[in-house]
């Protein structure tokens, strides 16, 4: 280790392996309240002293005994043997031990070697850091602050100004509060220690900054602490690994009077979202399913069948399993659903995101019930990430207001308000487009979702009558596939719900060029149907048949 600084007064020396990279784990157990922290930054060094440490790597703050110190001068490069390195307040530290020995070390050959590569990157004026040095952040989070620099931890707590944007590229290694209730509390007065490979600095969470940064305002407690543990890398039965996040620091100070002694860190427009799925496109094939059943007017009983359903789904390898419309409940008349709808983050909901996590498995959960006012309603797909977190969602927006030959009339927008959005989102089957039921028949919709959103598979949870779907059902699904050149995956209510209402059934896979390659043996029985997106038909059907390249604007 090369001997950056030597502080006798604190009996610390402060030391760099050389390296690049920042320690490779940290321990949950060594997690508890925010006290002194024990890396350089967070020192009284002087910002001389840090101009002169290397910006790279992670730096050591090592105490030795009176008796060593001797034998150590900045500058000069050691080999320190059975020193004991552990995490204190979620930062590395070495102490000395009765074991602990120092020997000098400038004819180490391995010494030798890495003092040239620093010293040649130094001197070839590449850049301080190497971009290589920071994991490539899997997206947890999202900055908004676009024209602030990115810059390293170490670049921040040197810069002269002290009122300051930037944006970087961290990792929350410790955190005051540390539990999660208290995240929620009033205030959203929050303390991260945030590291990266040059340094470490504590950063405040505040006020409104804070619930952006956790979507207080939607989430409940449960998605705040799936939040929460992605965010610090906890995972059961496995050692913390905190993610790489970007964010956006505000540097700041607390005294007019001394600026550069009282500066604080703020940390701002950098919400967590979603994160990005692998392309399913790097894995040619992946498995999915969908579900059918025959839905009541019982929502436990309902629950029990999805869950049943959802098992077989994940024993059978699928990464998700789509339900119908109305999977949470079928009422006997139009008014039971109104009476029965809540918001998203409800218990019915929440039951069903709580499933999704403890299966491993998305969900697709196409027209549920959410609650719009006391007498309305919207018919709402639902998608779930196999770690119980709401990616998106989709209202209705065609409402079945039909004179079914027969007799049958139905009025759905007596209780129910259509959507506006046309909504995408990735997912470990690929890029899904989300519809319901009636939607089927404008092909408008379908053609958004393929051409502007880049669609690969289109999901169509429905429960059609025994009229229309007999005529109709298949040869729709099987149009909007090959028109969009989308797999299509219809999950559907099958047989008799009430004395009043029975449904079609017919639950169906179809692939991009129209071929049905999913379908249950029995059109109205309770099962899953299961079958592989291949990703490589999908690319051969679309690059010999490039439709999306030859569309014509047409006007009349």
């Amino acid at each position: 280790m090369e001997i950056l600084h030597v502080s006798e007064d604190m009996s610390t020396i402060f030391v760099w392996d050389g390296t690049d990279a920042p320690p490779a784990s940290f321990s949950s157990n060594a997690i508890k309240d925010k006290e002194f922290s024990s890396l350089s930054v967070n020192t009284l060094l002087s910002r001389e002293t840090l101009l002169g440490l290397p910006t790279v790597g992670t730096i050591l703050r090592v105490s030795l005994s009176s008796h060593l110190f001797h034998l150590v001068k900045p500058g000069e490069w050691m080999k320190l043997y059975q020193l004991l390195c552990e995490v204190h307040c979620g930062s590395w530290i070495g102490k000395a031990t009765n074991s602990t020995t120092v020997s000098l070390a400038q004819d180490d050959p391995l010494v030798q070697k890495i003092t040239r590569i620093y010293d040649k990157r130094v001197s070839s004026k590449l850049g301080h850091i190497p971009f290589w040095s920071f994991p490539s952040p899997p997206g947890l989070t999202e900055t908004d602050e676009d024209q602030a620099p990115f810059v390293t931890l170490m670049d921040i707590i040197t810069f002269p100004k002290v009122t300051y944007k930037y944006r970087c590229i961290v990792r929350v290694v410790a955190s005051y509060p540390w539990q999660v209730e208290e995240l929620s509390s009033d205030g959203h007065r929050v303390l991260l220690t945030l590291e990266d490979p040059t340094a470490t600095l504590d950063a405040f969470l505040c006020d409104q900054d804070a619930e952006y940064f956790w979507g207080l305002g939607l989430q409940n407690r449960e998605i705040l602490r799936t939040k929460w543990n992605r965010l610090v890398g906890i995972k059961e039965s496995s050692p913390r690994k905190p993610p790489w996040i970007e964010c956006c620091l505000f540097s700041y100070y607390a005294d007019k009077a001394d600026p550069w002694n009282t500066r604080l860190y703020r940390i701002f427009a950098s919400p967590i979202t979603q994160i990005p799925l692998p392309m399913a496109t790097v894995k040619k094939t992946v498995r999915v399913a969908a579900a059918q059943m025959t839905s009541i007017n019982d929502l436990i009983a309902n629950f029990n069948t999805c869950s049943r359903l959802v098992q077989e789904a994940a024993s059978a390898g699928a990464k998700l399993i789509c339900f119908p419309e109305n999977f949470s409940y079928m009422g006997e008349k139009s008014g039971d659903s109104v009476k029965i709808a809540e918001p998203l983050d409800g218990p019915v909901m929440q039951r069903y995101c709580s499933l999704a996590r403890d299966s491993n498995i998305w969900l697709s959960l196409g027209g549920f019930q959410e609650r719009f006012d006391d007498t309305h309603l919207c018919n709402t797909h639902v998608v779930i990430d196999d770690a119980g977190i709401i990616q998106s969602s989709y209202q209705k927006m065609h409402l079945f207001d039909v004179d079914v030959p027969g007799g049958s009339s139905y009025k759905e927008s007596s209780f129910t308000v259509p959507g506006t959005k046309v909504v995408s989102l990735d997912s470990p089957i690929g890029r899904l487009g989300l519809t319901v039921c009636y939607d089927l028949r404008f092909p408008k919709i379908y053609q958004q979702l393929r051409f502007e959103q880049k669609a690969q598979v289109l999901l169509v949870p429905s429960a059609f009558t025994m009229v229309t779907g007999e005529a109709h059902w298949e040869i729709l699904l099987r149009a909007r596939a090959i028109e969009t050149q989308c797999y299509v995956i219809a999950a559907a209510q099958a047989g008799k719900h009430s004395e009043k209402r029975e449904s079609y059934g017919d639950t169906l896979i179809i692939d991009p060029w129209g071929s049905v390659i999913g379908r249950l043996p029995d059109r109205v029985s309770t099962g899953i149907v299961v079958a592989d997106i291949d990703f490589s038909l999908l690319d051969s059907v679309r690059t010999k048949m490039p439709i999306d390249k030859q569309r014509m604007s047409i006007e009349l």
